[in-house]
């Protein structure tokens, strides 16, 4: 038997619902045995259909936020602006976050493993690769680090893409 120090806090409440009259849970509610139960608490769906919706959402999220890095990045290149330069930084660790969280879901749903991990570490030399653009060129050639970077971006892009198509292959 399962009993809980929960207090009592009258009729209508959770406890008074949910133990029986000796404080005890009743067998189908009790969070170890009742796959229900567990449903209720964390997640309704099935692993499936979760991987499903995010090799739909998180390669869309990474094409807005490639748009927008494209569109700041223009301006910040046309412009100098020192405070789009910091918008820009973040929205590309947003993109890089969520292309993170899409190579662990392409992982999960059984995508090749090679391609995973070309996905992992272009996530992750993105930003080192942006941060680092000014001081691996003389400012002669400042557009050829700077070309690379957006080359870099729209790849990331592409790997997202790339991602999420087979992501909703191996599930379908």
């Amino acid at each position: 038997k399962y009993r809980l120090p929960l207090p009592d806090f009258g009729k209508g409440s959770f406890t008074s619902r949910v133990l029986r009259e000796d404080g005890f849970l009743p067998k189908s509610t009790h969070p170890v045995s009742s796959y229900k139960f567990g449903r209720m608490l964390f997640n309704t769906e099935k692993p499936e259909r979760i991987i499903v919706k995010n090799s739909k959402m998180l390669p869309m999220l990474i094409r807005a936020a490639g748009l927008i890095q494209l569109i700041l990045g223009v301006m910040v290149w046309a412009g100098k602006i020192e405070v789009l330069t910091l918008i820009h930084i973040l929205i590309g660790s947003i993109l890089t976050i969520a292309l993170l969280m899409l190579v662990y879901q392409a992982y999960r749903a059984k995508v090749s493993q090679g391609f995973v991990i070309l996905a992992v570490v272009w996530a992750l030399l993105l930003p080192v690769w942006g941060l680092a653009q000014d001081k691996i060129f003389p400012a002669s050639f400042l557009w050829i680090a700077q070309i690379l970077h957006v080359l870099c971006g729209l790849g990331a892009i592409g790997i997202a893409e790339m991602l999420g198509a087979r992501m909703r292959k191996m599930t379908a």
